[in-house]
């Protein structure tokens, strides 16, 4: 499935208050496109995966009963991933409103018996885990080496 994203700004493109971005080459352009396109295939499975990886790590998720993690704690993290690839794919930052629900599990989550803590930790995970993992092997992959970042730039650009 070819997507067509939007081209991000050149460092020449970018003025007055954008100065503080970081403008992505083609070469990282083409990166994230293609890190995007794969990774939007499979946001239910990651999902899945993510409320796994919650449970292995943070004891108020592995307590948690079955029933909320698959019908409380699965669609929030869906609903991140959707969000977070949907401005990905449109070349825009995150705004606070896309991630209304995001916000309401949190503040259910002090009343389901997870601490505020264990919330922010799974979404710690989150960014360490599904999302960075994909574009650190695909940059690996270019030759980005293993800490590799969207910025990177490779020996021949």
């Amino acid at each position: 499935m070819n997507r067509q994203l939007p081209t991000w700004p050149t460092s020449g493109e970018l003025g007055g208050e954008e100065r503080g971005v970081t403008a992505l080459s083609a070469a990282d352009q083409d990166a994230v496109r293609v890190v995007v396109c794969r990774f939007s295939q499979r946001l239910e499975p990651t999902a899945r995966r993510m409320v796994g990886r919650y449970c292995d790590t943070i004891a108020d998720y592995r307590l948690a009963d079955a029933d909320f993690l698959d019908r409380d704690v699965y669609p929030v993290s869906l609903d991140a991933l959707r969000v977070t690839v949907s401005d990905l794919e449109h070349g825009r930052p995150g705004m606070a409103d896309e991630f209304a629900g995001v916000r309401a599990g949190a503040a259910r989550r002090v009343h389901q018996d997870v601490a505020l803590e264990s919330f922010l930790h799974a979404v710690r995970l989150v960014g360490e885990g599904a999302v960075g993992k994909r574009a650190r092997q695909h940059l690996r992959g270019r030759g980005g080496g293993a800490r590799g970042s969207a910025h990177h730039r490779r020996p021949d650009t």
